[in-house]
């Protein structure tokens, strides 16, 4: 089901078209897709404003929900911040509808707190992400340096660092040849941990376990 809506923006198709000119462009889209346990909303927000600063147009779709209402807070950082006008807060949405919203962004944010849990967990939505073939700025933290090869598949910052997320983020918006690049490593990438591929690799193993 859809969420609180701070600033609505109507669905749309990925803009990924390194040829036209600025003129032509939609103001570009972020997206953090989330359950919010693994983020520190301060640092999160902290990035948001330097991408403010250095993009007025661009919009923050936040598609997912706490467990404790960390996306009422989100709200609350940002406005207190002076951009809530940014986020346009989705809520949970259904398997059908997440696609379009997907396609929606030019990017995506994988922002996460280094803690024992997220060093030790999988990271299931962002596999997601980079199978839909998304530019990813996210946090060096646990799997994510194992899912994304920086500068390949992805671009990896340091957790804690909100600068240098915002200037990842930033970074990408400006180039239209790199979001390209990454996102096709990013899709690539996914393919290696899809479950057909575990599954030839694991049997493999298992054969090879077998006959020693």
């Amino acid at each position: 089901m859809a969420g609180t809506t701070c600033c609505p923006t109507p669905p749309r198709p990925r803009r990924s078209s390194p040829g036209r000119s600025a003129t032509c462009r939609l103001p570009p889209v972020i997206l953090l897709y989330t359950r919010f346990w693994e983020i520190d909303l301060a640092e999160l927000v902290a990035a948001l404003v330097a991408i403010r600063q250095g993009r007025p147009d661009a919009r923050l779709v936040v598609v997912g929900r706490g467990e404790g209402g960390e996306e009422r807070r989100l709200l609350a950082l940002a406005r207190r911040a002076g951009i809530g006008a940014m986020i346009d807060e989705r809520g949970w949405l259904q398997p059908a509808q997440i696609p379009a919203a997907l396609a929606e962004a030019d990017l995506a944010l994988a922002p996460l707190e280094d803690t024992l849990i997220n060093r030790a967990r999988g990271l299931a939505k962002l596999l997601e992400l980079m199978g839909a073939g998304l530019p990813i700025v996210a946090s060096d933290v646990g799997q994510a340096g194992e899912y994304l090869q920086h500068e390949r598949s992805g671009l990896l910052c340091p957790p804690g660092d909100p600068a240098a997320l915002a200037g990842a983020a930033l970074r990408l918006l400006g180039d239209d040849g790199l979001r390209a690049r990454l996102a096709t490593g990013a899709r690539a990438a996914a393919a290696r941990f899809s479950w057909d591929t575990l599954a030839v690799t694991a049997e493999a193993a298992y054969r090879a376990a077998t006959r020693r």
